[in-house]
C-alpha cells in the first residue's frame, strides 16, 4: 500500500505490487506477480537453448569453436583405434559453422593445409555435395571449397582469386567407396595446391589465390551465400586446419595412423604436434538429449540414454578425481519399483558367447530388499515375452549377503551360474566385477578387488547370450522393475576375462589419490568395448524459478521450448521473446519426478497458460501428479472430453471449454485450487466452476509429476515411453504448483498481470489540482482507506481532482 499521509488525496493501492522476487525482469510483470505469491515450483519454460558447440582442440582455442546447425551428433567415428565419434549430415543443409577468423584465412603468400575424414553415404550428385566450404561466393569469389564428385571421379578441391566465379585451382582425384571413410587433405604452399586422398597425391596445380575475407568456415554444406546449399550426406570427422604446408610424409602418416588399431592417442597427438590451429573432433553429444557417452572401442554405437529422472553430476567413485557419477532411484521406495535406468541399445559386441567381464562402481543408499535391486541388467525383463531367459543380471542382496550375479542358458529360468558374495556398506562406494571365462567355463565375482565367489561347474547347460534386449544400468530395462537406489560410476564391459590381477589393479587405482596412471587410462588400456564414465551433464533442463531453485529442475522429454509463448501486444505482462513448450499428443512431456517438496496433501493451486490445439486426446493433462499404482491418489489440471478440469481421485471441478479456445490461437490462463472444502477452476482470471470435496489432494507416493502428460507411475512403461500417457496437444507456459489455495483476487491479479502488465496508479500535483494517472482499469474512490470504494466509471486518465477537498479522498484501481 502506498500512502501520502499529509495530503487530502491519497493513492492507497496499486494494481500490481512491484516488489516481486528479483528473478523477474522489469518487463515481465507476470512472473513477478506469481513469485510474489510464493509457488513451490514455477516452470517458466523460457530456458535459453544450450549452446551446441563443436569444440576446437587446436591452438586457436575457443575462437575456433564451431556451432552445430542441424548437423547430427555421435555418429561412429573414422579412427580405428579411437572410439571418438563424428558428426553426421542428412543432406538437408545441416552443417557445423566456425565464425570467420583471420587465422583460418591466411593470405596467399602464407601456406596452409586443410584435412578431414569424410564418409559419403550417397554417390556424388550433379549439384555436387560440399563437405568443406570456406568461400566468399558473391561477386568475385575468394577462398576455397571441396566438392564430392561421383565415386569413380573422386573429390574436387577448388581455390579462387577474385576472378568472378571462375576457379584458379581445380583438382579432382581419388576414387572413393560410398559408406567408407576417406582421408582428404589439401595443401597450399603459397604457389601451388596439392590434393591428397587416402594418403596418395591426387594432383597438383599452380595458380593465384585470394583468401576468403568474411564468410564462416562450414562443414557439411555451404555456410554463406545461400547457406545450406550443396548439402553433404554422410559423416565427417577430425577436421583440422594448419597454417603450414603439411608434407607428403606427414599426410601419409596421418592417414596410416588413422587406420592403425594400436594406439588411440597417435592420431590426435600427431595432428596437434604438426601444428593444427583448428581441430574439430566433432565428437560432442547433443545438448538436447541426456546421452551416456561411450568411450570404449564400440564408440558411439554403444552410447546409452539416461531416463529422465536420473540425477547427474553427483560426486564420483574415483578417489581424488574430478569425475562425477549418476544417481538412480525408485519411484516407489517402499516396494522398489519404477526405475530411471540408463539404456544401451542391443549390440552383438556387448553380448559375446565367449568370455566377458562386467565392471562398475556402486554406492547403494539403501540395503538390499527382498525384491532385490538390480544395478546392472542384460536380458529381457518380460517373462511373458521371453520365458526362456538368456543373458545375465546382477542383484543387490542384503549388505551382509552381498551381490548376486546370474547367467542363463536360454531354457526357462535355468541358470548356468548363480554366484553371491561380498559384504558392502550402505552409503559407501564399492567396486563390483563379474568375470565369465568361457575356456573353463567359470564365473567369478569380485568385490573391492577381492574374489568373493566363483563357480566352475555349470548348474544347467551352457551360457546363452542375450540376443536382442538393451543393456540397462540402474534397473531392469523396462524401467518399472527392481530399481537400484544409489549412485553408479565407471561402467565397463570387456569381451575378455579380466585376470584377478587386473581387477585388483583397477580397484587399487580407483582408491588411490596418489595414482600415477589416471583411472580412465588404466581401464582403456585393458580395451573395454563399452566404457561409460556416467559423468554426463544434465541436458534438456526445464529450470525451476521458485526459491527452491535447482532442486526442482525438470527435464524436457522429446520436446523443447521452441514455441512463442504469451507475448505483447495481447499479453503485455511478458517479454517480447517469451517462449513456451510444445506438446504433440504422442511422445512429449516434461518430467518433474516426485520430489518431497511437491508431494504434499492439503490445499493446492495448479496454474498455467495454455495454447490448446483444436484436436486433443480424450485426456490431455496440463499438470499431473500420478495416478499411483492402485489409482487411489492423483492430482490434475487437464482437458478431458471437451472440458477443463481440476481435481483428484475424490472429486473435481469441470467447465465446458468455450468455443474458440481449442485451436483459436489465443493463450488461455487456467488455474485450479482446492481450498480445504472445494475444487475451484478459473479461466482467464474468473471463477468458472466449483465443486465440493471434503478430502482434497493426498500424497502420491509412487507416481511422478509431469507437465503436458499424466505423471509416470511406478509400473508405467520405460523411457522413452515413460510418462507419455494422456499427453496434451499444443503449448504450455508458466506452469506453477503451490501448497496453498490462491484466492480469487490473487488468481485475477495473475491474469491481469499477464494481460495488462505492470499497472500502477500514480499521483502528481499541479497548482490546486491533483492529477491521477493510470494505464488501464477502473478508478475507484472512497472517503476512508478501508472503503467502501465506488467506481468512477466516467473517469479517464489523466484525472484531475481539486486539492481543496479537505475531507480527503482515497483512490485505487479495479482491474
Amino acid at each position: 500500500m502506498k500512502l501520502l499521509p499529509h495530503l487530502p488525496l491519497c493513492v492507497v493501492a496499486t494494481a500490481l505490487l512491484s516488489s516481486a522476487a528479483g528473478t523477474a525482469r522489469a518487463t515481465d510483470s507476470y512472473s513477478a506477480a506469481v513469485l510474489n505469491d510464493h509457488p513451490l515450483a514455477l516452470y517458466r519454460l523460457n530456458d535459453v537453448a544450450p549452446p551446441d558447440v563443436a569444440t576446437n582442440s587446436g591452438s586457436l582455442g575457443a575462437t575456433g569453436n564451431g556451432s552445430y546447425v542441424g548437423a547430427g551428433h555421435r555418429a561412429n567415428g573414422a579412427l580405428a583405434a579411437d572410439s571418438d565419434a563424428a558428426a553426421s549430415f542428412d543432406g538437408t543443409g545441416g552443417r557445423v559453422m566456425v565464425p570467420f577468423a583471420p587465422a583460418l584465412n591466411p593470405p596467399a603468400s602464407h601456406p596452409f593445409s586443410i584435412e578431414a575424414w569424410i564418409m559419403p553415404t550417397i554417390d556424388g550428385l550433379g549439384n555436387a555435395q560440399a563437405p568443406l566450404f570456406n568461400r566468399h561466393s558473391q561477386g568475385n569469389r575468394q577462398g576455397w571449397v571441396f566438392f564430392q564428385r561421383a565415386a569413380d571421379t573422386g573429390f574436387n578441391f577448388r581455390m579462387y582469386n577474385e576472378n568472378g566465379g571462375t576457379q584458379s585451382i581445380d583438382i579432382t582425384g581419388g576414387p572413393y567407396t560410398v559408406s567408407a571413410w576417406n582421408h582428404v587433405v589439401a595443401v597450399w604452399d603459397g604457389n601451388a595446391a596439392t590434393l591428397y586422398v587416402n594418403g596418395a597425391n591426387a594432383g597438383s596445380q599452380t595458380g593465384g589465390y585470394v583468401a576468403n575475407s568474411d564468410v564462416p568456415f562450414s562443414i557439411g554444406a555451404y555456410g554463406a551465400d545461400n547457406a545450406g546449399d550443396n548439402p553433404f550426406t554422410g559423416s565427417i570427422d577430425e577436421v583440422a586446419f594448419y597454417t603450414n604446408a603439411l608434407t607428403a610424409d606427414q599426410v601419409y602418416n596421418h592417414y596410416t595412423n588413422g587406420l592403425s588399431a594400436t594406439s588411440p592417442a597417435a592420431y590426435r597427438v600427431q595432428v596437434l604436434t604438426d601444428g593444427a590451429v583448428e581441430y574439430l573432433r566433432l565428437n560432442e553429444a547433443t545438448p538436447y538429449t541426456n546421452v551416456a557417452v561411450n568411450v570404449g572401442s564400440l564408440g558411439a554405437t554403444g552410447d546409452g540414454r539416461h531416463t529422465p529422472g536420473a540425477i547427474h553430476g553427483v560426486p564420483g567413485a574415483i578417489v581424488g578425481a574430478a569425475g562425477t557419477a549418476t544417481r538412480y532411484s525408485a519411484i516407489d521406495t517402499n516396494s522398489d519399483d519404477g526405475g530411471v535406468p540408463t539404456l544401451i541399445p542391443y549390440n552383438d559386441a556387448l553380448n559375446p558367447s565367449g568370455s566377458f567381464t562386467v565392471e562398475a562402481w556402486l554406492r547403494p543408499t539403501e540395503d538390499g530388499a527382498g525384491n532385490a535391486q538390480s544395478p546392472l541388467f542384460n536380458r529381457d525383463p518380460n517373462d511373458g515375452n521371453a520365458p526362456n531367459r538368456a543373458g545375465w543380471d546382477f542383484f543387490q542382496r542384503t549388505h551382509d549377503t552381498g551381490f548376486n550375479f546370474r547367467m542363463f542358458n536360454g531354457i526357462g529360468h535355468d541358470r548356468v551360474f548363480n554366484i553371491t558374495g561380498g559384504t558392502y556398506t550402505v552409503g559407501q562406494w564399492c567396486h563390483l566385477v563379474a568375470v565369465y571365462d568361457a575356456s573353463v567355463p567359470s564365473a567369478t565375482l569380485y568385490l573391492n578387488g577381492v574374489q568373493v565367489a566363483t563357480e566352475t561347474t555349470p548348474e544347467e547347460g551352457s551360457y546363452t547370450p542375450n540376443t536382442y534386449a538393451p543393456l540397462s544400468i540402474g534397473s531392469y530395462s523396462d524401467a518399472s522393475q527392481n530399481p537400484f537406489v544409489g549412485d553408479i560410476d565407471e561402467f565397463a564391459v570387456y569381451t575378455n576375462a579380466l585376470s584377478a590381477g587386473q581387477v585388483m589393479s583397477h580397484y587399487s587405482n580407483g582408491t588411490n589419490a596418489s595414482r600415477i596412471v589416471a583411472y580412465s587410462q588404466l581401464i582403456l588400456g585393458d580395451h573395454p568395448v563399452e566404457y561409460l564414465h556416467l559423468d554426463d551433464p544434465a541436458r534438456a533442463v526445464a529450470a525451476n524459478s521458485s526459491t527452491l531453485g535447482t532442486a526442482l529442475d525438470a527435464t524436457y522429454v522429446n520436446t523443447s521450448n521452441s514455441l512463442a509463448g504469451p507475448v505483447p501486444p495481447a499479453n503485455l505482462g511478458f517479454d517480447t521473446n517469451n517462449l513456451a513448450a510444445s506438446f504433440d499428443a504422442v511422445s512429449t512431456y516434461i518430467e518433474l519426478g516426485n520430489p518431497a517438496a511437491l508431494n504434499f496433501a492439503g490445499p493446492i493451486t495448479l496454474e498455467a497458460w495454455i495454447l490448446p490445439d483444436a484436436s486433443q486426446n480424450p485426456d490431455g493433462y496440463i499438470l499431473g501428479h500420478g495416478d499411483n499404482d492402485n489409482f487411489t491418489a492423483a492430482t490434475f489440471l487437464r482437458i478431458e472430453n471437451g472440458s477443463y478440469e481440476v481435481g483428484d481421485i475424490n472429486g473435481y471441478a469441470s467447465y465446458t471449454i468455450p468455443d474458440g479456445d481449442l485451436g483459436g490461437g489465443n493463450w488461455i490462463h487456467l488455474a485450479g485450487t482446492w481450498d480445504g472444502a472445494n475444487w475451484n477452476l478459473y479461466r482467464n482470471g474468473e471463477l468458472v466452476a466449483t465443486n465440493e470435496d471434503a478430502t482434497g489432494p493426498t500424497t502420491v507416493d509412487n507416481a511422478n509429476w509431469a507437465i503436458g502428460a499424466r505423471g509416470r507411475w511406478k509400473n508405467g512403461a520405460g523411457f522413452p515411453d515413460a510418462g507419455e500417457d494422456r499427453v496434451f496437444t499444443g503449448g504450455i507456459d508458466e506452469a506453477a504448483i503451490y501448497n496453498v489455495a490462491l484466492t480469487p483476487a490473487q488468481v485475477a491479479a495473475h491474469y491481469a498481470a499477464g494481460v495488462q502488465g505492470s499497472v500502477t496508479l500514480g499521483i502528481s500535483f499541479s497548482g490546486s489540482e491533483a492529477i491521477l494517472d493510470w494505464t488501464t482499469g477502473t478508478l475507484q474512490e472512497a472517503d476512508a482507506v478501508t472503503g467502501p470504494y465506488s467506481d468512477l466509471t466516467n473517469a479517464v486518465a489523466p484525472y484531475h481532482v481539486p486539492v481543496a477537498n479537505t475531507a480527503g479522498k482515497f483512490y485505487r484501481l479495479k482491474l
